[in-house]
């Protein structure tokens, strides 16, 4: 069974954060890096699969993968994006 592509992991990612769970219809959540390692199809998480990952998920679904040291956050990019004050240099 081929693996599957780091834009289909986005698209399952994506699937996950429109589900219905904790009383609310989506939402952001965590998953561990075991978890995903798994949902992924590999033996050995490499880091460009998940910035490959991430960039999916932001360009195609609005998502922002956030790398912490056990787990992985999903949330929507969109608060970021328009809300947060951007760096434009000194």
């Amino acid at each position: 069974m081929p693996k599957p592509t780091p834009e289909e992991i986005a698209l399952s990612l994506n699937a996950l954060f429109r589900q219905e769970f904790g009383g609310k219809k989506r939402g952001k959540f965590c998953i561990f890096r075991e978890e995903l390692r798994e949902l992924a199809g590999r033996e050995k998480l490499e880091n460009s699969i998940v910035n490959e990952i991430g960039v999916h998920l932001f360009n195609n679904h609005d998502l922002a993968l956030f790398d912490g040291v056990d787990f992985f956050g999903i949330f929507a990019a969109g608060p970021i994006t328009s809300r947060w004050r951007q760096y434009r240099g000194e």
